[in-house]
């Protein structure tokens, strides 16, 4: 929509994975709005720390994983 919103998340270091493809694109937050041109930035951040799992709940399998991807 014209007045609408939308969230951008993308890995920014991380380390190569061959599974299932890895481009190794890597953006910061202007690189990243660069494509995205006839949008403006509202919020960028970049976050530190932590795996997707800590903050989300995707499947009951990922949420029993630990900081060190060792299944519990």
């Amino acid at each position: 929509p014209k007045s609408g919103y939308i969230f951008v998340t993308v890995p920014y270091k991380y380390p190569y994975h061959r599974d299932p493809i890895d481009t190794m694109f890597r953006p910061d937050i202007q690189e990243l709005s660069s494509l995205f041109p006839d949008f403006k930035i509202v919020n960028g951040e970049i976050l530190a720390g932590g795996y997707l799992v800590q903050s989300t709940t995707i499947t009951p399998v990922l949420s029993k994983w630990t900081l060190n991807n060792q299944n519990v």
